[in-house]
């Protein structure tokens, strides 16, 4: 029987579809004024309308996002991604297999969204470095790291709105490993489209607007080799500043002597100290390298910001060698390097004297940044993150095994583990409070949260129920597989109009009452839903990870289709079988 109820839910559905397509509003504010119509309208309670701000799995979400910016901030993925360029050199072939698995690994246990932000600018400069095209790696990128969020419960938001639907519609929850052999296949059929067939159908296309200027610019800065470095006793030709880096070096000192041409046959030894010209971005990778000091480099400073600060015209600074500009600022920072246009540098950088236009990175703490900042006498060009806190690695990689394997041994559940593992991060320093806010997608956390009361009203008013009862009238003679089959489908679709986590949001108490009604294991309907929304390939407004890549230029929008439709039509034919046969029915 059709209620006003379930007629004003169906509305509310229509109106939701109708604003996620036309996209008048951001996703999040979408999500809000659906929960506020329901809550106006009386579909739900407002105990129910805000109940998505205190969902176990938003929470857990919002954790991940935490833990995901921790890992981070110890430098572990990007020092994993230069031993990556350093295996692959010019090979585009090894460095797609490489990129592949390193996403892989990562996004099974962090929240795949957050590693392909952290691998995106990696990539970027890799192709730049290495002379090949990023084209050919960004969308590998993204698709490997959505099959590979599949691999456990806590890889993608997907799963855990899935596991908290069903459990408040009274269903078991899935366990943190209980589908990695289904995900385990669909990465694998990922991986082998890949090297089969998508690379070679990946467009070849390069695009200025993914190397800024800032990122082009020359600097001149100091390094040290140190003690049991493994460039004492190598010719300079033979190092890795020549042959992986390729910087320009611009003065060799040792002790009292000192050289300015003819470097390559030179023999590095301990306590060299070599001025190099090169960009902002090898100057980031040389500073985590082995056996390399870039001086002035303050790795054990928490509270410490980068400036990208200009000379401007009249400013008191010009001709002050920058040895007295330290004493100036009364050494409450450091300068990293020096970019100076006309002037070839043949001194150490203390020595060099300013000029206008000359274009400085300092280092300095977070509060006197903010006078940096406000002086006249200099004029901001950019800033940048704090550096890497290697020092915290080994803390947060303990703290994230713990989170993960006390939630798989059914210890304590992945809600209360991640914020236990939160915690810990703060109290061992690995990340700050402010940190760990500005890592938080608030716009995902609204938007899951406001649109969680649409899944409780589809349910409460009995809609999911009507149309399952639908479904089933012209569904029932068909084999299971092919039910499957059409839900996964459809799922897709519904991904690429809406997104991944309405899609789950809505289809979930469908696919269970649907399934109940079919005598359907409902586990395999969820699955179902759970993967195709996951492994959406045919454009780039369905996930997330497709829209960051989209972003960069490199892609048109048919790009995405052209690669990914093969790919989806495999999975969708793959992954029920999958299900069925290790899920049953």
């Amino acid at each position: 029987m059709i209620t006003l109820q379930i007629v004003l839910v169906l509305l509310v559905v229509i109106l939701a579809l109708y604003l996620f397509f036309k996209e008048i509003f951001s996703t999040d504010v979408t999500a809000l004024i659906i929960m506020v119509l329901l809550i106006v309208l009386k579909l739900v309670t407002p105990e129910e309308g805000i109940s998505g701000f205190s969902n176990h799995a938003v929470i857990t979400i919002l954790a991940m996002f935490i833990l995901s910016a921790g890992i981070e901030q110890t430098g572990l993925i990007h020092r994993l991604s230069l031993k990556v360029f350093g295996i692959t050199k010019s090979n585009q072939f090894l460095q797609l297999i490489l990129i592949m698995l390193l996403v892989a690994v990562f996004s099974g246990f962090l929240n795949n969204a957050a590693i392909v932000a952290i691998l995106l600018p990696f990539v970027l400069n890799l192709s730049k470095m290495s002379g090949t095209i990023a084209s050919k790696l960004l969308i590998p990128l993204s698709y490997v790291s959505m099959s590979a969020g599949m691999l456990t419960l806590i890889g993608t938001s997907t799963n855990l709105l899935a596991n908290d639907t069903i459990h408040r519609l009274g269903l078991t929850q899935f366990k943190m490993f209980d589908f990695w052999k289904i995900g385990f296949y669909v990465l694998l059929i990922t991986f082998v489209y890949f090297i089969i067939i998508g690379y070679w159908i990946l467009p070849i296309r390069k695009n200025k607007k993914n190397s800024s200027a800032h990122d082009e610019l020359k600097y001149s800065y100091e390094i040290k080799i140190p003690e049991k470095s493994r460039m004492i006793g190598k010719e300079i030709k033979n190092t890795i500043l020549r042959k992986k880096y390729k910087v320009k070096i611009i003065l060799l000192r040792r002790e009292t002597l000192k050289w300015t041409e003819n470097f390559s046959n030179r023999v590095l030894k301990e306590g060299d100290l070599i001025t190099i010209e090169s960009s902002k971005s090898i100057l980031n990778n040389l500073s985590i390298e082995p056996g390399i000091i870039v001086l002035t480099k303050e790795e054990n400073n928490n509270h410490t910001e980068t400036l990208h600060m200009i000379i401007p015209q009249a400013s008191k600074y010009i001709g002050m060698k920058i040895k007295n500009f330290h004493t100036e600022l009364k050494n409450n920072m450091v300068v990293l390097a020096v970019r100076q246009k006309t002037k070839k540098i043949s001194d150490k950088i203390e020595k060099i004297k300013l000029n206008q236009g000359d274009l400085l990175v300092l280092k300095t703490s977070t509060k006197f940044s903010e006078k940096l900042k406000q002086d006249k006498h200099l004029m901001l060009f950019e800033h940048s993150r704090t550096a890497y806190r290697t020092n915290k690695r080994l803390p947060a990689i303990l703290i994230m095994i713990g989170v993960i394997a006390i939630a798989a041994l059914n210890i304590y559940p992945i809600l209360v583990t991640a914020l236990v593992g939160i915690v810990l991060m703060f109290m061992f320093g690995v990340i700050t409070p402010k940190e760990a806010y500005a890592s938080v997608r608030w716009d995902v956390i609204f938007m899951l949260a406001g649109l969680i009361p649409l899944g409780i009203a589809l349910e409460k008013s009995g809609a999911s129920t009507l149309i399952a009862s639908l479904l089933s009238k012209y569904l029932v003679n068909l084999d299971v597989i092919y039910v499957l089959i059409g839900f996964y489908i459809f799922t897709t679709v519904l991904t690429e109009i809406l997104s991944n986590n309405a899609s789950v949001i809505l289809l979930v108490p469908i696919a269970i009452d649907l399934a109940t009604q079919l005598d359907i294991n409902p586990y395999s309907m969820i699955l179902v839903i759970m993967f195709a929304a996951s492994t959406s390939f045919l454009t780039p407004v369905g996930y997330k990870t497709n829209t960051m890549i989209f972003g960069t230029g490199l892609y048109k929008f048919s790009d995405f289709f052209r690669v990914g439709i093969l790919l989806n039509i495999i999975l969708s034919v793959a992954t029920p079988f999958l299900i069925m046969n290790i899920f049953g029915i």
